[in-house]
């Protein structure tokens, strides 16, 4: 377990904030800071970042938690059409990041990186997903540096690119692995 997440409560919102461990403060803290270049109802927002321990990532808060959950750990199923809203908000939310100048690559993208906005009860009840979690993103302008290159096997494995398996290291890639 890379972070841990809880909610806390400013004067007007409900956020997350994710802890990370120490070794990961600064890296997941660029990557975070990859969606404040972002604004889509898609993606989960990042308020803000801690620069000193504890490392702390302020996003947006999803009350609906995973869909990871909401697949495996709930009887509540899902319609088809609830199942198609969900695939269109994530191709929304992936085509933002993609089509953002520079392009900037998910890399781990799974169902525990789906979050919805709601929890979902009923169906009849439109769900709302949100791409989450840019800790392992990057962005096809990070590849023009020489320390930047794409690391082969990142990502969870079960859920990789077959291609990012097959590639010899300092190998560029395109969003296409997502």
């Amino acid at each position: 377990e890379w972070t841990r997440a809880f909610a806390a409560t400013t004067s007007t919102i409900v956020v997350a904030v994710k802890r990370l461990h120490l070794d990961l403060g600064a890296m997941y803290r660029d990557r975070e800071a990859i969606t404040l270049l972002t604004d889509h109802p898609n993606l989960v927002k990042c308020f803000d970042s801690t620069v000193d321990p504890p490392y702390l990532v302020v996003t947006e808060f999803c009350a609906g938690g995973s869909l990871f959950d909401l697949l495996y750990n709930s009887k509540q199923q899902l319609t088809t059409r609830q199942i198609v809203k969900i695939l269109v908000d994530v191709a929304a939310g992936m085509r933002c990041l993609h089509t953002h100048k520079p392009c900037i690559l998910h890399r781990d993208l799974k169902s525990s990186n789906v979050l919805l906005t709601k929890p979902i009860r009923s169906p009849a009840q439109e769900p709302f997903a949100k791409v989450a979690d840019f800790g392992l993103a990057r962005t096809t302008e990070d590849l023009q540096l020489s320390w930047a290159h794409m690391t082969v096997g990142v990502g969870t494995w079960r859920w990789m690119a077959p291609e990012v398996f097959e590639m010899e290291e300092n190998t560029n890639y395109n969003e296409r692995i997502d």
